[in-house]
């Protein structure tokens, strides 16, 4: 039946209805030629005024007629026309699908319609949407009712087979991508079910047939400014929400800007190390930590951020972003989330032996991290703000969550205490590479707090050589969020703890068994700490290595968390006993360590020994902080 163009009840019409009052506009006449074409749609027994509609249509969307580029209203304009085209045909395939008879001479006459229609949106894309420029603004017409119809025009798009093929056949598939990501970014789909921003977000993903690098992150400034553009998006909705009472419209804005960040990480390495450089730990904790604290309607929301910050910290195997959670709240947040996990989570869809992502990041992941001294100072003091908040109160004492988190914190104190019992000795010159010992205390540098030295002379001779554009690199990544390596003490922590876990993983007995009567020439020790079950290994070391010449050694391998590798030597002074004894006696945590360097061909080591050239009286302090004197120190959680 033929709809009455008095009663506008489609996207069209009603757009159509809002120009009448300038008939001879340039908008009433565009949206004239769409509105005679829907009506035509509506009527099957009516093929002559759908040919006609459609003659008209063409000839307004005329490539010809594209306005200059360069001129923002001429942007704007070209904008209009474009979603006045994509309604207009979206809105007549819908109505065609009663109509089966014409829908192929549709399908037909739109794809011969695309060459035009995209045109405007390249102009969009090459002189709008590149410029960054926010908000959108329609001169004329309905602001949010032309941006809101943009979504769901896109979902019901991307749902017709046909059409799909043809938008990648004539490469202006990438073109809808593009125009998705710049509306997302700024709240133009705001509002808008949850599960339709999804399914579009989800189909606009890259496939075979979708180059994203080059069709769409490149296009829109790289993967730096789309993870900015992203991450602003998410700070401007957090704060949004917290200056009022969330409503269920602003939790779902909060999933969909999750999901958009979620799905942007998960493209490729690339973008996800840019959104990690732009802070997004950070961030994501933050909201997660503030939206843990809301009674109700953001179960999607809470599950998505915690996902997040699970693949992220577990792949990344980077301690920055471990330290940049817990500053921020991330035992807070895990403390939080665990009732509403109890209230609404499906144990029913974990694997065998799988736990909940909170769980598994606070019994798995974080503590295989608790090796570096930085991230033992971080987890220390998260510990305290978590118990300030009192979070714990809300946590059942039978939950797993419960024991994870008594075992977390029991290793934390451990790592603390034995930190604080080697503090005098956790510290190596930067410089020359001498040890911490009693008396006085190496001094940090005061710029990147990553470096300890024994003298002013070496801090000089440091300073001069490398540490200048170090320390300065250092402090600009921290700003910016970047990948800090672990420091030289992080690295001189690991065999001091390492030595005191040898008891607690069973290290003596293992060798004791392994080497009985008859020890390998150069005995080896190899422990994995990528998994923070450590699990020892015995063996003989084979490659060459500058080491020491007695054979009461044990070269021990320790891999860490961020997949690099140390090495260091154990040496026993007793000359009594079996040699299997003296090598158990270097195990002991009497035993020196030995200075040894990454015996790997062409590697870097760490070092740790006594190898100490101070030759040169210090001549300036400048830059330097006692140690003793700074917060930093690690001191007891109680």
């Amino acid at each position: 039946m033929l709809r009455s163009s008095r009663e506008p009840k489609s996207i069209v019409g009603r757009l159509y209805a809002q120009v009448q009052k300038s008939p001879d506009s340039l908008e009433a006449i565009a949206f004239s030629s769409l509105h005679a074409l829907e009506e035509a749609a509506f009527d099957s027994y009516r093929p002559h005024e759908l040919e006609r509609a459609f003659y008209r249509f063409q000839e307004f969307f005329h490539p010809d007629d594209i306005p200059p580029t360069g001129a923002h209203l001429h942007d704007l304009l070209a904008l209009k026309h474009a979603i006045m085209a994509l309604l207009g045909m979206t809105q007549i395939l819908l109505e065609a699908r009663s109509h089966l008879s014409i829908l192929p001479q549709i399908i037909d006459d739109i794809r011969s319609a695309w060459p035009a229609v995209w045109r405007y949106i390249e102009v969009i894309d090459r002189n709008f949407i590149c410029s960054n420029d926010a908000p959108i603004e329609y001169h004329g017409l309905d602001a949010p009712l032309v941006v809101k119809t943009v979504v769901p025009a896109l979902h019901q798009i991307l749902g017709q087979e046909e059409l799909v093929e043809t938008m990648k056949e004539s490469g202006v598939y990438a073109l809808f991508v593009r125009l998705w990501y710049r509306l997302a970014f700024d709240g133009a789909c705001d509002g808008w079910p949850f599960d339709v921003c999804v399914d579009v977000f989800t189909d606009l993903l890259p496939d075979e047939d979708t180059d994203l690098r080059d069709q769409v992150i490149t296009p829109l400034g790289g993967e730096s400014k789309v993870a900015k553009a992203a991450l602003s998006h998410l700070r401007l909705s957090m704060r949004a929400m917290q200056q009022k009472r969330p409503g269920e419209g602003d939790m779902l804005h909060a999933s969909r800007t999750a999901v958009d960040i979620a799905a942007l990480a998960g493209t490729d390495f690339a973008m996800a190390y840019a959104l990690l450089a732009q802070n997004a730990v950070r961030q994501m904790t933050r909201a997660l930590v503030f939206l843990a604290t809301l009674p109700k309607g953001h179960d999607v929301t809470l599950s998505i951020f915690m996902d997040y910050l699970v693949t992220n910290i577990s792949v990344s195997d980077s301690i920055t972003w471990v330290i940049q959670a817990l500053d921020v709240g991330l035992l807070i947040a895990i403390l939080r989330y665990e009732p509403w996990y109890a209230s609404n989570g499906r144990d029913d869809l974990l694997g065998e032996d799988e736990k909940p992502e909170h769980i598994a990041l606070l019994v798995e992941i974080l503590p295989r991290y608790l090796v570096f001294l930085s991230v033992v100072r971080a987890a220390r003091k998260a510990l305290k703000k978590a118990k300030k908040s009192g979070a714990e109160k809300r946590i059942s004492r039978r939950s797993d969550l419960w024991a994870g988190w008594v075992a977390f914190e029991n290793l934390v104190k451990k790592r603390v205490d034995i930190a604080g019992k080697s503090s005098r000795q956790k510290n190596l010159c930067s410089r020359c590479g001498q040890k911490e010992s009693g008396g006085r205390g190496f001094r940090q540098c005061s710029g990147c707090t990553d470096v300890y030295y024994c003298s002013s002379a070496c801090q000089k001779r440091d300073w001069q050589a490398q540490h200048r554009t170090d320390c300065k690199n250092i402090q600009r990544n921290r700003l910016e969020g970047r990948i800090v390596n672990a420091s030289p003490s992080d690295y001189a922590f690991v065999p001091t703890f390492i030595r005191q876990d040898f008891q607690d993983l069973g290290v003596i007995d293992l060798c004791r068994r392994d080497w009985g009567t008859n020890p390998p020439e150069r005995p080896s020790l190899y422990l994995d700490y990528a998994d923070h079950q450590a699990e020892p290994e015995t063996g003989e070391y084979l490659a060459d290595f500058d080491g020491p010449t007695r054979r009461d050694v044990v070269v021990v391998h320790v891999v860490l968390p961020n997949e690099e590798d140390t090495w260091f030597v154990l040496r026993s002074d007793e000359d009594e006993g079996s040699r299997t004894e003296r090598l158990i006696g270097a195990l002991s945590s009497q035993g020196p360590i030995v200075e040894q360097a990454d015996p790997v061909a062409g590697g870097e080591g760490h070092w740790f020994g006594e190898n100490c050239d101070l030759d040169d009286d210090p001549e300036t302090d400048s830059d330097w902080t006692d140690v003793t004197d700074s917060d930093e120190g690690v001191d007891d959680l109680d």
